[in-house]
């Protein structure tokens, strides 16, 4: 009897600490991209890539899906699909992954973010922008994993990708129109240094170099190519002293890729058309064009916040930039401020 009872009381204590643990036990934590390896990696060498992610993704048949005004971005789970880009004027751009062939489908987390394990000590996290862009992160874990990430673009119409003094490319038709653009090559190490990177470009193929192998980098290693098309996140009209005024709004996406020189070009041709697609009123006097060429010029320094071009003012007869640190793209007379 004494071993019986010892046995039941020993019963008695392991179902009350069962009991007592599950009761204890928190539920499971959500598994966001911070609470990964790679995500610390990003967020050591480049914090800034988490800003700007799209606060509405949802989960689809297509994968991962970010809706905004001008269409819908997308990230399928599957590596052998291409990620798209949607945006003005029924643009599309798509890219396809590196190392599509020996990769798995992607770990989705709960947050909305789409891991793929490339199996070679890479990883690929395309992040999802509230501006249909999409930012496709490859964390490279350590001096083994591959130096080079090739990206296969497709667009209707795709005739060409060039590249700009500031590394920027632009990916155009057979007429020379802009179907959308990739920012500059960047790559940064574990204590947030520049690593040497490139772009080399073959037809509509695009490969990002990274010399990481050096004894100078820390790793893990965070690079990326941004894909993007809208150059304008918010447009709209209402009226400024009883006239037209149209109102615009860049995007993240634009204005990393509004520098001077080539920024410049980018939103003087593509800037001004995507414009006119979203706010076609905006062509009813020469004067908005030409605010919009003063707003080109000064609003890479992105100080004076939206752009809004009011059609009661006078076209110029003299150029805009006469008075131009007086007037500031709001000149009351034609030739002088």
């Amino acid at each position: 009897m004494k071993n019986g009872r010892v046995l039941l009381n020993t019963g008695v204590v392991a179902s009350s600490a069962l009991l007592t643990s599950m009761i204890a036990a928190p539920a499971a934590a959500e598994t966001t991209l911070l609470d990964t390896a790679a995500g610390e990696a990003m967020e050591a060498a480049a914090p800034e890539v988490f800003e700007g992610a799209h606060p509405g993704i949802e989960t689809s048949q297509e994968g991962l899906v970010a809706v905004t005004d001008n269409g819908q971005s997308v990230v399928p789970t599957s590596p052998t699909e291409p990620i798209s880009v949607e945006g003005y004027g029924d643009r599309t751009v798509s890219l396809q992954l590196p190392f599509a062939e020996q990769t798995g489908d992607a770990r989705v987390l709960d947050d909305g973010t789409a891991v793929f394990d490339h199996g070679n000590r890479a990883q690929t996290i395309p992040l999802l922008k509230d501006d249909g862009s999409v930012q496709v992160t490859s964390v490279l874990t350590d001096a083994s994993a591959p130096g080079e990430y090739e990206y296969d673009f497709s667009a209707p119409g795709l005739e060409q990708i060039t590249q700009d003094e500031d590394g920027v490319l632009t990916l155009l038709d057979e007429q020379g129109d802009y179907l959308g653009g990739v920012a500059a090559a960047w790559a940064k190490d574990a204590e947030g240094q520049d690593v040497p990177t490139r772009y080399e470009i073959d037809g509509t193929t695009v490969t990002q170099v990274i010399e990481h192998t050096g004894d100078e980098v820390t790793h893990p290693v965070t690079a990326d190519p941004w894909l993007g098309i809208d150059l304008f996140s918010e447009t709209s009209n209402d009226l400024y002293e009883g006239d037209l005024r149209v109102n615009a709004q860049k995007s993240t996406w634009g204005q990393i890729n509004h520098t001077p020189g080539s920024g410049w070009a980018i939103f003087l041709n593509a800037g001004w058309d995507e414009l006119v697609d979203k706010q076609p009123r905006v062509t009813e006097k020469t004067t908005l064009r030409q605010q919009h060429n003063c707003h080109v010029a000064g609003g890479y320094f992105q100080i004076a916040g939206d752009w809004n071009l009011e059609k009661i003012r006078p076209n110029r007869t003299t150029h805009w930039s006469y008075g131009v640190a007086v007037h500031r793209c709001n000149w009351e007379t034609a030739d002088q401020y």
